[in-house]
């Protein structure tokens, strides 16, 4: 079995406007193995490193692969990022953002129009790129050790990951998820596989603004999170991958501008920083995806408004999408269903709320279903898609040109036709710098309208300064929490 890679190296300064900066590579391989039964087990959080990175062979471990990133140029092991990177149309790489100097592999995000050359998809990220590189060398099994510290630059992550060599996904490990001034007192790690895709979330307090040694142990059903040389989770399951890998190192920009449209299950889980305030308050967060992929139909991610991250929250009747785009059907029932028969979840305290599409899909489904969610809350939500031309350009499509048939799905025409109160309160924040407010996408003036004529009581609460990231969100994610 091989291993994969270590990085590592000595402190240096932090660079502005560089979200990652890496140093050191090492690869091993070995024969150990480990049981496959499912268990989950967590170990203490570590402080600040002061353990070195490994070199050379180790007890157990052959080392296959090493790289101290020195001299100016990325060795020849490593493959640049460039333009859009697995079919995510929420991020632009650039090979010049990956720079290697000083010994250290820095990985920049930045606003740089010149090398975002996608007109379609850069303006909904502010034009920022961002920099990453993919190994050479395949692996199944090993471990891998990322000498990492991040910088904050806007909302931006940084992972590092094992990837399949196939470049179909999943299964994907990311053993390091952190970035943005918001996280970098927590390192994330997320385990994917299957199909519907099962996503097995950790997590470790640290600064991630300090050097840290990070790292995954892949054996045969099981992956070990390390860090600083100590394990801090572990992830036993007979799902887990067995298929070739590829080492990642990656900074992310994506889903800023339509949170919800392109947007997958992590983007919320990832950036609004919502965990620590839902622990306190004793509240499970489920996160679903904006859309099905991979359906096999023709086309499907070609538009970000339209098919894979767009869904809208809508059962489809129109072909080919009626064969798989029922979103409305899976929040309502099958997502919700799953939730309540395997964790302690309590079916009559059962909230929604959410942003962009998401928001659309959160205030109809509540709006349809007051005995299933007892509250509703939003963050710029497509208020009235039937009167905007994202909702004008997906809406015929999924469900014919019917246009009867689309008030089910528009918030307004539900409120106005329901004709009374439905919950005690709806809460809506929405930012007044947000650009879509200004294209008229969103139209929440309209809901307040329609609440004030049937008596729908609506807390719309505007805030000068606001676009429509994640920023926006981690800054009043404890009212919607309380809510």
């Amino acid at each position: 079995m091989a291993e994969s890679a270590v990085l590592m190296t000595r402190s240096r300064r932090s660079w502005t406007g560089v979200l990652a900066t890496c140093a050191l590579l090492a690869v091993f391989a070995t024969t150990a193995t480990a049981s496959s039964a499912a268990k989950r087990k967590h170990h203490p959080g570590r402080g600040p490193s002061g353990v070195a990175m490994p070199v050379g062979n180790q007890t157990c471990w052959k080392q296959v692969l090493a790289d101290k990133f020195t001299g100016t140029a990325l060795d020849s092991k490593w493959q640049k990022y460039n333009g859009v990177v697995g079919g995510n149309l929420g991020g632009w790489w650039a090979r010049s953002h990956t720079v290697v100097k000083g010994g250290e592999l820095i990985l920049k995000t930045y606003s740089d129009p010149p090398n975002c050359t996608n007109a379609a998809i850069c303006p909904l990220f502010n034009n920022e790129v961002s920099g990453g590189v993919k190994s050479k060398l395949s692996l199944t099994y090993g471990k891998v050790l990322v000498r990492v510290k991040t910088t904050p630059v806007a909302d931006d992550t940084f992972l590092a990951l094992l990837y399949p060599t196939s470049d179909v996904a999943p299964p994907e490990s990311d053993f390091i998820v952190d970035g943005g001034p918001l996280n970098l007192t927590t390192i994330g790690a997320f385990l994917k596989f299957g199909t519907p895709v099962t996503v097995l979330t950790d997590s470790v307090t640290a600064n991630a603004a300090q050097w840290h040694t990070l790292g995954l142990i892949w054996s045969p059903g099981e992956v070990q999170y390390t860090i600083d040389g100590n394990v801090w989770a572990t992830e036993s399951n007979p799902n887990v991958s067995s298929v070739p890998m590829n080492i990642v190192l990656q900074s992310q920009t994506d889903c800023e501008a339509v949170a919800g449209l392109t947007c997958t299950e992590e983007t919320f889980v990832i950036k609004a920083g919502a965990q620590r305030k839902a622990a306190e308050l004793g509240l499970m967060l489920v996160s679903c995806d904006t859309s099905p992929r991979n359906t096999g139909i023709a086309g499907e991610a070609d538009d970000w408004e339209f098919g894979a991250g767009a869904g809208f929250y809508v059962n489809a009747t129109q072909e080919p999408w009626s064969r798989h785009y029922r979103m409305y059907d899976y929040v309502l029932e099958e997502l919700r269903a799953t939730v309540l028969a395997n964790f302690a979840a309590r079916p009559d305290r059962v909230g929604i709320f959410g942003h962009s599409m998401g928001g659309h899909g959160a205030l109809v489904l509540a709006l349809r279903n007051p005995q299933v969610y007892k509250s509703v809350s939003a963050y710029a939500p497509i208020c009235s898609p039937t009167r905007c031309a994202w909702g004008q350009k997906a809406l015929p499509r999924y469900l014919g040109e019917d246009r009867s048939t689309w008030a089910r799905y528009d918030a307004v025409e539900l409120v106005k036709s329901g004709g009374r109160q439905v919950y005690p309160e709806i809460l809506v924040d929405q930012g007044l710098a947000d650009k879509f407010l200004h294209q008229s996408q969103l139209l929440p003036e309209l809901l307040e309208s329609a609440c004030a004529s049937v008596g729908q009581p609506l807390r719309l609460r505007r805030h000068e300064g606001y676009d429509h990231g994640y920023y926006f969100i981690a800054t009043f994610i404890s009212d919607h929490l309380l809510f």
